[in-house]
């Protein structure tokens, strides 16, 4: 298993490059220690020395190149407004929000690895638009978001960038901070926030039956993660209340499956968390702060019951703090990237874990030079393991503006 996941992306690079491509990771900064020692929710430690040996197999090509780095735009960002992104084919669609005209607007752009980009608008009516959101379909995307004119609306678009819905489609009359995902059948699942309901699209993305209610899907601290899984949903989110991880499991109509549970041990989280679902199980990461001061990314794994299974796992060693995980299934295991802090020193780094969350090695991404930890970060991986597209919002360097970023990576 671990030489699956090396292979699958990343903890080193050194073969020759082609033409447009560099290296991921620069050879004199990669973190890996195999002396490193990861902290336990219940105070013990866990030992990755085992799993990076087996890691550093010299039989195995450890390489992840970016294949294309690039700014996307600059300026009247929302900088507290997740990122969308989704992965399909060789393509992903990034959306974000950003401010035209004293409102709101919703963007999304379509990155092809070999064919370029392509703007698609999110919408074209002169309306303020909130709470973006992307998702993979069977054919290509869909993008929900919120405006004051026609509540939750939705656009198509092709595996190949194409705006398929010139006049966007009305999912509801109201609505607000809602995610989707698509299930095994085909179908689209949208969890809408405010009121708590779902609600089941068909694939030319038009209602399906009624909406449903969400019992105990109450006030919410961020943007809750929605995953297909098994033959209904997972949906998670960070409860206002008791600030910790909450976990329900959804029918294929959007119905609860027994009550929620809570997945976190400590509380205290703050509002940004990622769920990836595998064929056995899946796994939820997210960010808190402990003794009120120092930010921790943990992490816990699912199983097939979608029950919290082994440890909870923190991910960023002290001192470092860690922010907005971002996580995607790898090849039998995970992937997880955050923003990291140690010192004045800003990074982004990512960390390798098996298929039961335990942590196996880390890595230090040196794409970009960050200016500030606390903006938005997305990551998503395509179906055959091997290619990597992350988005993440950081301040212009030496201007008070924003600048939105993106790399797509092949990994061998």
């Amino acid at each position: 298993m671990c030489a699956a996941l090396t292979s699958a992306c990343v903890w080193a690079c050194g073969d020759e490059q082609t033409p447009g491509q560099h290296d991921l990771f620069d050879p004199g900064s990669v973190s890996i220690d195999a002396s490193v020692r990861l902290d336990a929710s219940d105070g013990s430690t866990t030992d990755a020395s085992e799993e990076l040996d087996a890691t550093l197999d010299e039989t195995v090509e450890n390489t992840c190149r970016v294949r294309s780095e690039a700014v996307i735009a600059q300026r009247f960002f929302d900088p507290q407004s997740p990122l969308a992104v989704a992965v399909h084919g060789q393509g992903a669609l990034l959306g974000w929000s950003q401010y035209r005209g004293g409102k709101s607007r919703v963007l999304a752009r379509w990155l092809g690895v070999e064919q370029g980009a392509a703007e698609a608008a999110g919408s074209d009516d002169d309306a303020n638009q909130t709470e973006l959101h992307s998702s993979a379909t069977t054919t290509g995307f869909l993008t929900t978001w919120s405006d004051d004119r026609g509540g939750l609306r939705a656009r198509r678009t092709s595996d190949q960038g194409v705006v398929l819905d010139s006049t966007p489609i009305t999912i509801a009359a109201s609505g607000a901070g809602s995610v989707s995902a698509q299930g095994a059948d085909g179908n689209m699942l949208v969890v809408f926030v405010g009121p708590a309901r779902t609600q089941l699209l068909g694939t030319d993305a038009r209602p399906v039956g009624v909406a449903h209610e969400l019992p105990g899907f109450g006030a919410v601290i961020g943007r809750p993660a929605l995953a297909a899984f098994r033959d209904g949903y997972l949906l998670a989110w960070v409860d206002a209340a008791t600030r910790g991880v909450q976990l329900q499991q959804l029918d294929q109509a959007g119905l609860a499956v027994g009550a929620s549970q809570r997945v976190d041990s400590d509380g205290d989280a703050q509002g940004h968390l990622d769920l990836a679902t595998t064929s056995v199980g899946g796994a939820l990461a997210w960010d808190m702060l402990v003794d009120g001061a120092r930010a921790e990314v943990r992490l816990r794994a699912l199983g097939m019951d979608a029950k919290p299974t082994g440890n909870e796992q923190t991910l960023t060693p002290f001192p470092e703090s860690g922010l907005q995980p971002a996580l995607v299934a790898a090849r039998g295991g995970y992937l997880v990237a955050y923003r990291s802090a140690q010192g004045a020193t800003l990074a982004l780094r990512l960390a390798m874990l098996d298929g039961r969350g335990k942590p196996i090695a880390r890595g230090v991404m040196t794409v970009t030079g960050l200016e500030q930890q606390a903006l938005p970060l997305a990551m998503r991986m395509t179906d055959d393991g091997r290619q990597l597209f992350l988005g993440w919002l950081d301040l212009t360097p030496n201007t008070p503006d924003y600048q939105l970023q993106q790399a797509w990576m092949e990994c061998d």
